[in-house]
This record gives structure tokens, C-alpha cells and sequence, in this order.
């Protein structure tokens, strides 16, 4: 992917207050910098979004859509620009990005920008057009960052009363299907998990309890200097928006609080140097019922990418059942290995595979397979069903406005972990046999 091959619309909140609310303009940021500015007429109070949020309607969340596509091409300027994405032929598999900077009108934030429709029904974040948030960051600029597989995610699962299973087998389904090498730290609350685990004997895990101090939980982190960072836990907004992160001995206490509360400095602080900055956190906020409260994620994600300089932050603006979790964790996770094995091993310009070379990641076209699969009604799913489910569009991606670069760090062989694993396994297999004794033919 290329700098010109996403579209980026900036809201912006003008001096102007009218009936108490500031005017809000858009302007056009890419793929080509516009001077025009027009006006946004939408807020978070407006029929559509209030039906989405108390779930009212046939299609509350086409309708809710449709508002937000409206309000953006009922100007000149931004209309042509989006026309200009539609009208370009999209092959099987490419993308391109359409990302709202909402930088300059932060009160946009509450709107449901993942679910934009066309009149015909048509969800961009589910086919060539997915979308994702942007915002500036007031930490130092963003640098190309270098690779040598394997891919390093720590994972923690500790959703208090939640068991991590499903979630477990979500990464573990992603790993095995992985045409890239994985290294992941796992770290849980549930003892009985953590064995079960264990016994696997897997290469590309390691799996522990969470440690009850966080100086602790840090350092584990921190040598592991993970990729990505993943969450599976409670998310809360009650004092400041926060994570819940159990410990073992919260699980068996099952009532009480947990012992860790992560706000976006304190995840920050998970990694620290020489590790460099994850490239991702993803904050998969759980519950055990389809409550609808904010989670306080998206909270965390803004900041996390604002104020301590994270590439792509993954949110969910209301907490999401255990299930949703795992059916996103695994697609997005697919995903992820796909394209940066991809990005790893492409030929690109005449540079040989997984030679020196900067290419760009987008966080954004990620979101794709898992927003597909959420959006479907089971058990037969309904692709119509898109229309009137949440679910897809509860996990939000904010990104810093510079594009994520990766640089392959040294030429590899073009392989993969599978053929690896299998050569490994033809090795043992040609070890273990034991020559018989010659026969009569043979020479002495």
C-alpha cells in the first residue's frame, strides 16, 4: 500500500458556537490536501444515533450510517473525493482506507463512524472502504520500524468471571493457521487454564499466572518487548476509563475488585525501554451479558494514541460477550499474520524478497475479515443482518495520522512456520528408522 491509496477527512471545531454547540467543518487531508472547509451539520444527539444506542428500529444501524455518509457528501469537496474511492476498481482482497482525523473536534468521537452506508445499504467498513479514526499524537514522530519475525504478541486474559478459553483458542486458531513464526506470552488468571496449557507443549507460547505486582507485571511485559499487545478483560469508566485486570487470587475470590487498574498511562508503562513501543494494543473489553454501558475503551484508546504516541489502538466503545471477543481476536489476528508475512516476503520494486525495504502497514483493512464475521447473523449468517447488529461495529481502530512503516531487517528464504514444522517432522520421522541387516546382495 501506498501514502495516496487512503482518503483522509478532518473534522475540525470552529470558533462559531450556534445554540450552544461549536460549528463543526470538514476539510480534505488526503489523498491530495484541499483548501476548501464546509460544514458538518451532524451531532451525537440526532435521531439515528440516539435509536442505534437504545437499539430502536428495523435498521438502526444502516440508518445511523446513512446519516453520517449524508452529512459528509452533502458537501462538494468531500462528496467527489469519496466518489473518486467508489468509482476506482477494487480487486479481490485490496483496499482503500477511508480514516476520519477527529483531532480538531473531539465531541465527533462519540459518533458511530465504523458504520458509514451508502443509500443502497452498502457498508463501506465491510467492503473496499474500511474505516478507522485517526488523531495527532503529542509523542515524537513516528519512525520506521524494523522486523525479523517472529511476530511477538503478549497476551493478557483476565476478564473476572469470564473464563479466557475462548479467547485462548481464538489466538491459538490464528497462530496455527499462521504462514508467520509467532512468539507470544501468555499471561492468565486461571490457574487451571494455565496447566491445561502447559501440557500443550506448544513452541510458540509461553504461559503464566499474571503477576499481583505491577512492577512485576511490567518487567514480564517489557523482556517479552511484544509487537502487539493484547487485552481480554473487564473495561470500566467509573473514576477515570480504566481496565480491570484480575490476578489468581482475584479469580478464586471471584467477588472482589481486581487487583490491577490499568488507565492509559499505566498499559503504557507495561512496555518499557530498551523494549521499543508496541506496535499495537488491542483492548478487547468483555462481560457476560450484552449490557451496552460503555466500556471505557475507546476512552483509552484516544489516549493511548494521543498522549502516549501508540501506532493503532483497538477499542470497543461497549463491552462485548465472550464469543464476539473470540470470533474478532481470531479474524483479526488472521489477518495480521497474512499481511505482514505478506509485507515481509514481497517483492516489491525490484528488491529481492524480505530484502531492506519500507512498506506500509494499514491497521485499518484489518478490521475487514472480523467485521464481516460479527456483522452476520447465526446461524445462518444473514449478511442482511448487518444492518441491525452492533456487534461489528462496536471494535473501533484509532491510528496516529502518519502512516505505520515497517522495514524488513535482513534477505530471508522465502518460507513459512508450517513448511518449517514440516521438515522438522519428515527429520524425525528419517531418524527414527533403523537400518536392518544386510541382506544377501549386500557387499561385505
Amino acid at each position: 500500500m501506498t501514502d495516496d491509496e487512503r482518503v483522509v477527512l478532518k473534522l475540525q471545531s470552529d470558533s462559531t458556537i450556534i445554540d450552544g454547540t461549536p460549528v463543526v467543518r470538514l476539510l480534505i487531508s488526503e489523498p491530495n490536501e484541499d483548501e476548501g472547509m464546509w460544514p458538518f451539520e451532524c451531532t451525537e444527539t440526532d435521531a439515528e444515533f440516539s435509536a442505534l444506542a437504545d437499539g430502536v428500529g428495523a435498521e438502526p444501524v444502516a440508518s445511523a450510517g446513512r446519516r453520517l455518509l449524508a452529512a459528509i457528501t452533502a458537501n462538494p469537496g468531500p462528496a467527489g473525493v469519496l466518489t473518486n474511492a467508489f468509482g476506482i476498481a477494487a480487486d479481490l482482497g485490496s483496499y482503500r482506507p477511508i480514516y476520519i482525523d477527529l483531532g480538531g473536534a473531539l465531541t465527533c468521537q462519540e459518533l458511530p463512524w465504523e458504520a458509514l452506508c451508502r443509500e443502497d445499504g452498502g457498508f463501506l467498513a465491510l467492503e473496499h472502504w474500511p474505516v478507522g479514526r485517526m488523531l495527532n499524537s503529542r509523542a515524537s514522530p513516528v519512525k520506521v520500524r524494523t522486523f525479523q519475525p517472529p511476530l511477538r504478541i503478549t497476551a493478557v486474559l483476565s476478564c473476572l468471571g469470564v473464563s479466557a478459553r475462548e479467547e485462548w483458542q481464538a489466538l491459538k486458531t490464528a497462530v496455527d493457521n499462521s504462514p508467520l513464526d509467532i512468539d507470544m506470552l501468555l499471561l492468565l488468571s486461571e490457574a487451571p487454564l494455565v496447566n491445561e496449557i502447559r501440557k500443550l507443549a506448544l513452541p510458540w507460547v509461553n504461559v503464566d499466572l499474571i503477576p499481583s505486582e505491577r512492577v512485576n507485571l511490567a518487567a514480564r511485559i517489557s523482556d517479552h518487548a511484544p509487537h502487539v499487545l493484547h487485552f481480554f478483560c473487564h473495561g470500566d469508566t467509573v473514576g477515570s476509563p480504566h481496565l480491570n485486570v484480575a490476578t489468581a487470587v482475584d479469580w478464586l475470590n471471584k467477588n472482589g475488585p481486581s487487583t490491577h487498574w490499568m488507565t492509559a498511562r499505566t498499559i503504557r508503562g507495561l512496555v518499557q525501554p530498551p523494549a521499543e513501543p508496541p506496535w499495537a494494543i488491542v483492548l478487547n473489553a468483555c462481560s457476560s451479558a450484552d449490557s451496552g454501558h460503555f466500556s471505557g475503551a475507546q476512552s483509552l484508546a484516544a489516549d493511548l494514541v494521543k498522549e502516549h504516541g501508540i501506532q493503532a489502538v483497538v477499542g470497543m466503545i461497549e463491552p462485548v460477550l465472550s464469543g464476539d471477543a473470540a470470533q474478532f481476536t481470531s479474524n483479526f489476528y488472521s489477518s495480521l499474520f497474512r499481511t505482514v508475512h505478506s509485507l515481509f516476503f514481497a517483492v516489491d520494486e525490484g528488491i529481492a524478497a524480505g530484502g531492506n525495504a519500507a512498506r506500509i502497514l494499514d491497521w485499518a483493512t484489518l478490521t475487514v475479515a472480523p467485521r464481516t464475521v460479527l456483522s452476520q447473523e447465526p446461524p445462518d449468517e444473514d449478511f442482511a443482518a448487518a444492518a441491525r447488529r452492533k456487534q461489528w461495529i462496536r471494535p473501533t481502530l484509532t491510528v496516529r495520522r502518519d502512516p505505520f512503516r515497517l522495514e524488513v531487517a535482513a534477505p530471508m528464504p522465502v518460507t513459512t512456520r508450517l513448511q518449517d514444522e514440516m521438515a522438522s517432522t519428515m527429520n524425525d520421522v528419517l531418524s527414527g528408522i533403523v537400518p536392518g541387516p544386510p541382506g544377501p546382495d549386500s557387499p561385505n
